[in-house]
């Protein structure tokens, strides 16, 4: 599972809220403080100029049907509700897949 949090309006704001998001997603997917089953990555420019995107988040699952169980939850619909909110008025995006 991709999310892609786009371009900001608030940059500062997105930076100080993130930080409780991820205690967000920690808790409802019970994952403990010393475990980081995912990756964060901040968006650089390139060659074409700036990204499309600020930030991609990425999480892995053993496979499709885990993943969609786990979105589909009430925990995580709460994280995905609190993902938008964050991106400080701009709709993020998701990209959903499995080998």
């Amino acid at each position: 599972m991709t999310v892609l949090y786009p371009l900001l309006t608030d940059a500062d704001q997105f930076e100080r809220e993130n930080a409780e998001h991820e205690k967000l997603l920690r808790s409802n997917a019970g994952v403990h403080e010393r475990e980081k089953p995912y990756r964060i990555v901040n968006l650089m420019p390139g060659s074409g100029g700036p990204p499309p995107y600020h930030e991609m988040f990425q999480m892995e699952f053993p496979d499709a049907e885990t993943m969609l169980g786990a979105l589909n939850s009430r925990n995580m619909q709460e994280v995905a509700t609190d993902a938008q909110r964050i991106s400080t008025g701009r709709d993020i995006g998701m990209i959903l897949g499995s080998e």
